[in-house]
């Protein structure tokens, strides 16, 4: 009996799919990247402009196609060994010595600038999920902390009732609670209302529809090293960095290419003379068809051409060298108003976790009891039970910032 239970757990394990079970484990963040990456739209776009970039290179560093001519003469040539009919050529032009390797180099180096917007998009796409993860996280506990709250106010309600019945209190206090009640129902009606539109920017990132849970717990916070230790980071391993250092070396390669505009183009050709028997009879040579080498040189005259190309392309890597230094700035700017979002939501987390929220739920809990005993109205228990609400809103939406924040940041330095 224990060996056909055996075997019926091990079909089970080797056909889930008969078995009817759905999995209901939450998915962890680097599921839901991974399946981002496998089907976000706009990277699979990303990847196949590379795959065309990369194809291009070959194009690139290829020869011109020869070029085959045909002649039919009008009218023969007549020579000592027999009339010239027609003519085959065939030619094949050379650029400049090491001009086809500038190109495969310049082809190269965009080809890698593309490989980069494929890292960018990828830090794009985890950013992108990873908010939209914390926005419905954030959502669900607001969901809970005010069912919670809705929960309290309606024990309070029914306390309230029996005390109006007892003639201990006065039925306006019973029609508050019931107005707080009806607002508190409204809100989380919007709440669960707004859980469509964040589950669609959700499945936007991951390119798909989602059938298992999500996290439920806000990832913990990590140390991050120093300003200089960022910004060195930044510039070894950030997608956006490295995308404009390749962009430099094809301004190199081109501008090396420009100057391969004012060398001529050699040409190497053979043709074929189709000529008829002679007609002196017994002539040397009669009827053989002559083969001619052919030899040919661009002459690269309109200088005035090149040296606008050179100045082009000149000023266009001045250009993205000059865009280096921007996006550096821009870095910098962007890392202090992160670190100040980071240390901000850090603050507010650790002083609404430690001090205004316990505060706050003694507050409630003494103004509950004062109005019990008559010594204080109970309009102040409502305002301290809405503070409580407001603080332990405040916590959640500040761990949900902090969380954004060092995802931000993370893109920002290019780490996947």
């Amino acid at each position: 009996m224990d060996l056909f239970r055996a075997v019926g757990c091990c079909c089970l394990m080797t056909f889930p799919l008969f078995s009817g079970v759905v999995d209901t484990t939450p998915l962890s963040y680097g599921e839901l990247e991974s399946i981002a990456f496998e089907n976000n739209p706009e990277l699979k776009v990303k990847f196949q402009r590379w795959r065309s970039a990369v194809a291009k290179v070959t194009v690139a560093k290829s020869l011109p196609d020869p070029v085959i001519s045909y002649a039919e003469f009008l009218e023969e040539v007549q020579t000592r060994v027999g009339p010239q009919r027609r003519k085959v050529s065939l030619m094949q032009s050379f650029p400049w010595f090491g001009t086809t390797e500038l190109r495969g180099d310049v082809a190269l180096a965009e080809a890698k600038v593309l490989e980069q917007h494929i890292q960018t998009q990828k830090l794009t796409i985890v950013t992108g999920v990873r908010s939209s993860v914390y926005d419905l996280m954030l959502l669900e506990k607001k969901i809970a902390i005010h069912r919670e709250h809705h929960a309290i106010l309606q024990a309070l309600e029914a306390s309230r009732k029996g005390a109006v019945s007892a003639g201990q209190t006065h039925l306006s206090n019973v029609l508050r609670i019931q107005v707080e009640l009806e607002a508190l129902h409204d809100q989380i009606q919007s709440l669960i209302a707004m859980k469509a539109p964040l589950r669609q920017a959700l499945e936007y990132w991951l390119g798909t529809d989602l059938d298992r849970p999500l996290p439920s717990q806000w990832p913990m916070s990590t140390q991050l090293p120093e300003v200089d230790m960022l910004e060195k980071s930044f510039k070894a391993q950030s997608p956006v960095s490295l995308a404009n250092k390749m962009s430099l070396e094809a301004g190199d390669a081109k501008l090396k290419l420009a100057d391969q505009m004012g060398k001529p183009n050699l040409g190497l050709g053979l043709s074929w003379i189709d000529t008829g028997p002679s007609v002196m009879p017994n002539t040397p040579g009669s009827g053989d068809d002559p083969l001619a080498l052919t030899l040919s040189m661009s002459l690269p005259l309109w200088r005035g051409k090149v040296q606008a190309e050179q100045e082009s392309v000149a000023l266009m890597r001045d250009a993205t060298e000059s865009h280096g230094e921007v996006m550096l700035q821009e870095f910098k700017r962007s890392l202090a108003q992160l670190q100040y979002e980071r240390s901000d939501a850090m603050r507010k987390i650790d002083l609404y976790r430690d001090q205004i929220l316990p505060t706050a739920q003694d507050a409630y809990r003494s103004s509950q009891k004062g109005h019990e005993s008559g010594r204080i109205a109970f309009q102040n228990v409502l305002d301290a039970e809405r503070v409580l609400l407001r603080f332990t809103l405040d916590l959640e939406t500040s761990k949900r910032d902090l969380a954004v924040a060092e995802a931000r940041l993370q893109q920002l330095i290019g780490q996947l």
